[in-house]
């Protein structure tokens, strides 16, 4: 099932992790969707997206405030954390996340158009019999100044095409489990 929430984490919490990322981005810190990505997720476009792991005590506190904020019912027995920013042209192609865990996108742009892409799509009608991975139809949610999308049943979704006129996208991604 998709959840929707907004205002997701406390503005205390993003303001310390955009300083966090502006004080550390140099250096060799940084991983791309062209080279650590599956095949699958990146075939369809030329763009890159930038993703870095999120230091334990920044983790601990976004899941604590999930947790607090009553997005979450549950600390989780198992998470990542990873700092995304999408580039021009960037997306990501028709998928669904791991089995065993849940998957959640925070937006942290303050300002997005919703002509520069970067939607998230998913579609409830994937056919798990047939395979078939590219749906005709779906529903879409245009990026969000602290808008968090949490996928709890393997559900397809994408991300479509960021305009090469856009700011880059920037958004937490957590992946995590409640059970061992």
């Amino acid at each position: 099932m998709i959840h929707i929430n907004e205002n997701t984490l406390s503005s205390e919490l993003i303001s310390d992790m955009l300083s966090w990322n502006e004080s550390t981005k140099s250096g060799d810190v940084w991983a791309s969707n062209q080279t650590k990505w599956i095949p699958s997720l990146k075939y369809a476009t030329s763009g890159t997206i930038l993703s870095r792991v999120i230091p334990d005590d920044f983790k601990v506190k976004i899941y604590n405030e999930l947790y607090s904020r009553n997005i979450l019912d549950y600390i989780p027995y198992s998470s990542s954390a990873l700092f995304y920013i999408g580039g021009p042209n960037s997306c990501v192609n028709w998928h669904a996340d791991y089995e065993d865990y849940d998957a959640m996108s925070i937006y942290l742009n303050e300002n997005w158009d919703s002509n520069w892409g970067g939607w998230f799509a998913f579609t409830e009608v994937y056919n798990r019999q047939t395979g078939d991975v590219k749906p005709q139809f779906g529903n879409f949610i245009v990026p969000k100044y602290n808008l968090s999308i949490r996928s709890t049943d393997m559900e397809w979704h994408c991300t479509t095409p960021i305009s090469s006129y856009a700011d880059p996208r920037i958004s937490i991604q957590l992946f995590f489990s409640k059970n061992k």
